[in-house]
């Protein structure tokens, strides 16, 4: 499967730069919207922990 993929990648060298940057924004879209709606739950289990030392 990952030979056919890179001989596809090595024919059409655009169509993976395409798909690759398209994986990336995605992929950087749901972090950044997972990190957006954790962030509450974080912040509010760093108040409540109490301070080592």
């Amino acid at each position: 499967m990952s030979a056919a993929l890179g001989f596809v990648l090595f024919v059409r060298p655009d169509i993976g730069a395409v798909s690759l940057a398209t994986v990336f924004g995605l992929f950087s879209i749901v972090h950044g919207i997972s990190a957006v709606f954790a962030s509450p739950e974080v912040r509010r289990r760093r108040r409540s922990e109490p301070l080592a030392g």
